[in-house]
């Protein structure tokens, strides 16, 4: 695709690949903290429902910001 569009500037879709790449590493991060039992009180609290609940909403969410600044 970035052959056919001759820009060296990155492109809309190209920002979904850096939103999964910081949601990989902090899903890897976390489940590290929660393993070794050092994660603190909002990783332990619960078996880690808060963080577990606000994955989707954290993953959207970044996916508007990331539309609303590059159209709007």
């Amino acid at each position: 695709m970035r052959g056919a569009l001759a820009t060296s500037a990155i492109i809309y879709l190209e920002h979904f690949y850096f939103v999964m790449y910081v949601v990989i590493l902090g899903v890897a991060v976390n489940g590290i903290r929660f393993l070794a039992g050092r994660g603190g009180t909002i990783v332990q609290a619960h078996d880690n429902v808060w963080l577990r609940a606000s994955f989707w909403p954290v993953v959207t969410g970044a996916t508007f910001a990331i539309t609303w600044l590059v159209f709007f």
